[in-house]
């Protein structure tokens, strides 16, 4: 029996009358196929909470989705959410390029044995790092599979 965890995300660019006057909107779909609660969750964002994170998500469900925007485009964020019964946390981190000449939007699904930090600087420092080296230029499916706990990720990230 393979247990899943789904994620799916959505950035929309919502064009104003110039290029850097656009904003972007970010939507977060987690839906929990596991054993596993994902709990304790901590934030990082450059933008506005719309819709909060929720903070425990039980197996086996599909709760509503989170919402972030800015002002303009170039945003940055992370979710980090423990996998309770495991020493794991799930982080899931987007970015959206301040220009989008030539540079596409990127999604990243990680898990590891660290949480995102509690600091705003800290956890600056620790998105960039973990970002930059798992993201994906993605309008597609991804999928992250940890064997050891049964535990697959699938990540959908579109333009609108």
């Amino acid at each position: 029996m393979v247990e899943s965890v789904a994620v799916s995300g959505v950035i929309r660019t919502l064009s104003l009358v110039k290029k850097l006057s656009e904003s972007a909107e970010i939507s977060i779909s987690i839906k929990n196929n596991s054993s596993h609660t994902l709990s304790n969750v901590i934030t990082y964002t450059n933008g506005t909470s719309i819709d909060a994170a929720n903070p425990i998500i039980a197996p086996y469900t599909d709760p509503p989705p989170v919402h972030f925007e800015t002002n303009l485009r170039g945003t940055v964020g992370m979710l980090c959410y423990q996998i309770e019964g495991t020493p794991y946390y799930l982080l899931i981190s987007w970015k959206v390029p301040l220009l989008s000449i030539r540079r596409y939007n990127q999604f990243s699904i990680h898990v590891c044995e660290s949480p995102l930090p509690e600091e705003q600087k800290e956890k600056k420092l620790f998105f960039e790092h973990v970002h930059k080296k798992y993201k994906e230029f993605s309008d597609r499916s991804m999928q992250l599979s940890n064997n050891n706990d049964t535990l697959i990720v699938n990540a959908t990230m579109s333009n609108r």
